[in-house]
């Protein structure tokens, strides 16, 4: 059996990440294992009766359990912070960038995600993109989520002769089975910057959370679509790309 790790500790968020990962638990018929990491063996109660205490430093004790063969995914919360260089807080940043599976971060007062549940996947049109969520997305198909596919065209990419809704509909099915493999429900076309665009599609198709593929480096520069899904608190599944794509 799979296990979904959950961590949590005594801030707000803890109620939140507990309820994505039993939904997440619930698409992929996986256990939910809730971790809490102390200092030392606890003489209370934790911030979730269901949380397995486990002695060590944060995160470094964290990183240590996801490890474990059976762990398909970890949950983590998160609060939006307004200094650029931890956008998204020591704990869930630390692991963010340095965990080799996918990490579901989730921001406070998110609640329970659909079950099953809308994803929104973002594509830039990259064979690398695709193939490094290919396995997320396989194992949500196989939970029932509806996939939402999303490509957005800068200007100089847009192809030509785009004049009316049967040629955006016979765009979105040629995207599709090019980079998705026909796995898509429904492909969401767009026009401009994808940092802009994607906050308005999650709304749009109601998504519960995002798929992205990320180069695991969060500083100022880089990584513009997550740091605008951090602001616009949504969940985001931050799924690391292999170490020798760019």
């Amino acid at each position: 059996m799979s296990r979904i790790l959950a961590f949590v500790d005594d801030s707000p968020c803890a109620p939140d990440v507990v309820a994505t990962a039993d939904a997440i638990g619930l698409t992929l018929d996986a256990d939910v294992d809730v971790v809490t990491a102390v200092d030392v063996e606890p003489e209370r109660g934790v911030s979730s009766p269901r949380a397995r205490p486990v002695v060590g430093t944060v995160p470094a004790i964290l990183l240590a359990e996801v490890d474990a063969t059976d762990v398909i995914a970890a949950v983590v919360g998160y609060r939006a912070s307004p200094d650029p260089a931890k956008p998204l807080g020591h704990v869930a940043e630390e692991m963010a960038v340095t965990m080799a599976k996918p990490l579901v971060v989730v921001p406070l007062g998110a609640g329970s995600p659909a079950v099953p549940p809308t994803v929104l996947v973002p594509l830039d049109g990259a064979p690398s993109t695709a193939r490094a969520v290919s396995e997320v997305v396989d194992r949500l198909r196989g939970g029932d989520a509806r996939i939402v596919t999303l490509h957005v065209y800068q200007t100089a990419s847009v192809p030509a002769l785009v004049s009316s809704a049967e040629d955006l509909r016979i765009i979105a099915e040629e995207f599709d089975a090019i980079h998705c493999e026909g796995r898509s429900d429904t492909v969401e076309l767009r026009f401009g910057v994808a940092e802009s665009s994607i906050p308005d599609v999650v709304e749009h198709v109601g998504a519960d959370a995002v798929v992205v593929a990320w180069g695991q480096r969060l500083e100022p520069d880089r990584a513009s679509v997550v740091r605008r899904l951090i602001d616009g608190d949504t969940r985001i599944v931050l799924v690391p790309r292999p170490p020798t794509e760019p």
